[in-house]
């Protein structure tokens, strides 16, 4: 879990660099970066709750989004955050600016830069909305082993 923080921090880190610098190509890769962190959060919580059911039947026996939750560890960013609201991970509306944005992201990295002039504030935008979820993430262990190299961000 610790690695994963770190590394989600990491690209955080990365992402305001570029937002703080203001220009457009930054905006669009702060954006970007944004976007990944988060997909990457929602992606861990889906792997965390299948090890978590894995390791008990009990829970597994009695738990509801059994289906969600196969789909959320696949590729499709959209059973992600379906899975991510079922969880908590995201309210209702962090969801729909979550997939906006997601949308948004895949515009400009597919198609190129456009919408130039809101494009740094979209960035702004999302990055304080992606801060407020991954702070909002649960934490179910806490481990670090000898040797583990963390980002220099994460002793800052």
């Amino acid at each position: 879990m610790l690695k994963f923080l770190a590394s989600v921090l990491d690209q955080m880190d990365l992402a305001l660099e570029h937002i703080q610098k203001g220009g457009v190509h930054d905006a669009r890769f702060g954006l970007m970066l944004t976007d990944n962190a988060i997909e990457l959060a929602m992606h861990e919580l889906a792997k965390n709750k299948h090890s978590e059911l894995k390791a008990s039947w009990i829970q597994r026996g009695r738990y509801q989004h059994t289906k969600e939750l196969d789909e959320a560890m696949g590729r499709v960013f959209e059973a992600k955050l379906k899975f991510a609201k079922l969880e908590g991970l995201l309210t209702e509306e962090q969801a729909r600016t979550v997939a906006i944005m997601h949308n948004f992201r895949n515009e400009l990295y597919h198609v190129g830069l456009q919408h130039e002039a809101i494009l740094p504030a979209l960035s702004r935008f999302y990055f304080s909305t992606a801060c407020i979820v991954l702070g909002a993430y649960r934490i179910r262990y806490f481990s670090y082993w000898h040797g583990l190299e963390l980002p220099e961000c994460v002793f800052r």
